[in-house]
């Protein structure tokens, strides 16, 4: 499973490959929604066939139709999934991305991959990660206030002993417990050094930190820059503080053995840690576009904002979740064209074949990104403006 980042978005978006399929669906992680999401891709499939033969009748479909058909069968594959899945398909380009939010089902063919959903996703500003961390464990999720989802590297050491090898200090120890430690109740279990090794012991500890810490800050912080709760006992903490390179660890824990806390708690102690940073971030965001916006250097309109966005003056963008505006946008000025409610829709109420493609938030968030500026996406009740969308200007 691909990790979703800026620079997996910054990829789909500098593709030249064409025709460019791009598929999105809501999928499930339990029985008996596994069994019936094959079935829904299996419909999409035919659907992107079809798509391919009308827009690109010239076109030798077989090679991305070959791709796609590889995951039908592939039980494992649907086996394990999140909430949502979105592939990107073309003659020699192949992206899975698996994400724990749902996705509107939807199958695209075009000049290039649409990746509105994903923007969405990875700008939304109530996402964080949890390190979970004890000596005979590692474990990382990424959530939100509703769940949380293990995300694995192989270069993160499982435990103390993964980490160090052979370069393991190696005590006389022997085993102890308190207040029921040992005995599956989650408490940590305490070791009593022999032989003057206890200092050794907290040497190994530290090592084991620096290795974790390395690895997660590497694999994790640096391509998604999310925030990190730390889930550990106090004395770890206080430890791992004292050494981490993590810019994006968060000054408060959680303060107790990981394997002391179910799934279910863990979701809400790390929200109850996180949920401040959140309201602060989008709070520190429109306060900014609001002061921008005082001094006309910040604009919510559509035209002037989409401008700005084709020649690079986008400083930060703030965008409506879950809000679509049909439309394009021209490449080279930026310059504005509207769909009408009429020309948006068929004579049965539904949208026409060639406006599914087409999102002005979407033409201008890429734009966005690929001249450097932020993105962040918030709730309607949370947007300073109505249109949709609100900027700030680098000049």
């Amino acid at each position: 499973m691909l990790q979703l980042s800026n620079k997996t978005l910054e990829e789909l978006v500098k593709s030249t490959a064409s025709p460019a399929v791009s598929l999105y669906m809501s999928t499930h992680r339990h029985h008996p929604g596994t069994e019936k999401d094959p079935i829904v891709f299996k419909n999409l499939v035919k659907d992107i066939g079809k798509a391919l033969e009308k827009n690109y009748p010239k076109v030798n479909k077989r090679i991305i139709i070959d791709h796609l058909m590889r995951y039908e069968t592939d039980r494992h594959f649907w086996a394990h999934q999140l909430d949502g899945l979105a592939l990107f398909i073309a003659d020699d380009f192949v992206k899975e991305i698996k994400v724990a939010a749902r996705l509107l089902t939807k199958t695209l063919v075009s000049d290039s991959f649409y990746i509105i959903p994903l923007v969405r996703v990875l700008q939304s500003e109530d996402r964080y990660q949890v390190l979970c961390l004890s000596r005979t464990s590692v474990t990382v999720y990424e959530g939100t206030r509703y769940g949380l989802d293990e995300i694995t590297s192989d270069k993160i050491p499982i435990n103390l002993e993964a980490a160090l090898g052979s370069d393991l200090t190696k005590p006389y120890l022997t085993g102890g417990s308190y207040n029921g430690s040992g005995n599956g109740s989650g408490e940590p279990f305490m070791h009593h050094g022999h032989g003057g090794k206890s200092s050794e012991d907290e040497k190994d500890i530290v090592r084991f930190f620096r290795e974790v810490d390395r690895a997660v800050l590497n694999e994790h912080s640096i391509p998604s820059g999310l925030p990190l709760i730390l889930v550990t006992l106090p004395e770890y903490f206080s430890i791992f503080k004292s050494i981490t390179h993590n810019n994006h660890l968060l000054e408060q824990a959680v303060s107790i053995h990981p394997d002391s806390v179910t799934k279910e708690d863990l979701i809400l102690k790390a929200w109850n840690i996180f949920e401040p940073e959140y309201s602060k971030r989008v709070s520190d965001a429109i306060s900014s576009y609001n002061k921008a916006s005082a001094h006309k250097a910040g604009s919510d309109t559509l035209a002037e904002i989409a401008r700005a966005a084709a020649s690079g003056k986008v400083a930060s963008l703030l965008i409506e979740a879950d809000r679509n505006i049909a439309g394009k946008i021209d490449d080279v000025s930026g310059e504005l064209r509207l769909r009408t409610p009429d020309e948006a829709k068929t004579a049965n109420g539904v949208l026409a074949d060639e406006v599914l493609g087409e999102d002005v938030l979407d033409d201008i968030a890429e734009r966005v990104l690929l001249t450097g500026g932020k993105i962040l996406v918030i709730p309607q009740n949370r947007m300073p403006s109505s249109s949709g969308l609100a900027a700030t200007f680098r000049y």
